[in-house]
């Protein structure tokens, strides 16, 4: 077990330096592309044809995206980059949690039941996070009618309701997420030790 842990921090290292090494070639080809849109760069020059050529098809799907909503041309660039980022977190986050989960199942089996009840505790305070963060940012972005929004709510309201309740208003803001997650947090670190 302890050798598949050091595969997998060997595969997010490596992942991770790949990524940095990606996004500083992504950004200088969006600037690029960027100077050719803007036209800071000559129509006619050899940079023009060959963002034409090799960096706009790529970025057709994306720019017909961000065109739809408002965007500009000028703007598809950044857009690409900053998407190309938030999947390349993604990615790195999800390795880090199949890491971070191998890790709890390791230690949780090597201190038998006490563990696993250890592991599955904190296993249902991190889904309950991630319900308040889907909620929370729902609230900003809107959507509150999506399924998923909606089991958000039906598994995070049973415990912001009487927070809600015992805070005080503070006008528009609702601190009651704010402060269910540090008490989440605290749960956590004390089924830590039982993990």
């Amino acid at each position: 077990m302890l050798e598949l842990i050091t595969i997998v921090d060997r595969l997010i290292a490596a992942l991770r330096n790949g990524v940095n090494v990606m996004l500083v070639v992504a950004l200088g080809l969006a600037a690029l592309a960027w100077a050719v849109r803007t036209r800071r760069i000559s129509p006619f020059s050899g940079v023009s044809r060959f963002v034409r050529a090799n960096i706009d098809p790529r970025l057709a799907s994306m720019e017909s995206r961000v065109l739809r909503m408002g965007g500009t041309s000028a703007s598809v660039p950044w857009w690409a980059l900053l998407a190309l980022f938030v999947v390349a977190v993604g990615v790195i986050f999800v390795l880090g949690f199949v890491r971070d989960t191998i890790v709890g199942v390791y230690y949780a089996s090597r201190r038998g039941p006490t563990g696993y009840l250890g592991l599955a505790l904190s296993w249902s305070l991190s889904v309950l996070q991630l319900a308040l963060l889907v909620r929370v940012i729902s609230s900003w972005v809107g959507g509150q009618f999506t399924s998923i929004v909606q089991l958000s709510v039906r598994m995070t309201e049973w415990f912001l309701g009487p927070l809600r309740r015992l805070l005080p208003p503070l006008g528009m803001m609702d601190l009651s997420p704010l402060v269910a997650w540090l008490i989440i947090g605290l749960l956590q670190s004390a089924v830590l030790p039982l993990r």
